[in-house]
């Protein structure tokens, strides 16, 4: 999504931005769904860029797709900082929507 691709926020703060409670943030990161886009820096979790899209998007859908089509869509939408939508057959995504930011 535009506008995400250079922000840094740790677990502490993308919790507070994405509204997502901060222990279902290190479940999530902890389940490798935001891979490539989580680092440790001076021993804090930092979710970079499309991460926080990509957080939002798995809370909101943990309990409607299974784990396995969950992981593909949040992978489909955090590898792209711009798509607007995602798509994994047959489901599309309007980050736009999803996104709540």
């Amino acid at each position: 999504m535009p506008g995400f691709s250079t922000e840094v926020l740790t677990a502490n703060e993308a919790a507070e931005v994405t509204r997502v409670p901060l222990k279902q943030v290190h479940r999530i990161i902890d389940a490798g769904l935001l891979r490539g886009r989580v680092e440790t820096r001076r021993g804090s979790r930092v979710i970079i860029g499309a991460g926080l899209v990509g957080l939002r998007l798995a809370w909101l859908t943990a309990e409607t797709l299974t784990p396995a089509a969950r992981r593909r869509i949040v992978e489909h939408a955090i590898a792209d900082d711009a798509a607007p939508v995602v798509a994994d057959d047959p489901l599309k995504v309007d980050l736009t929507k999803a996104s709540g930011l």
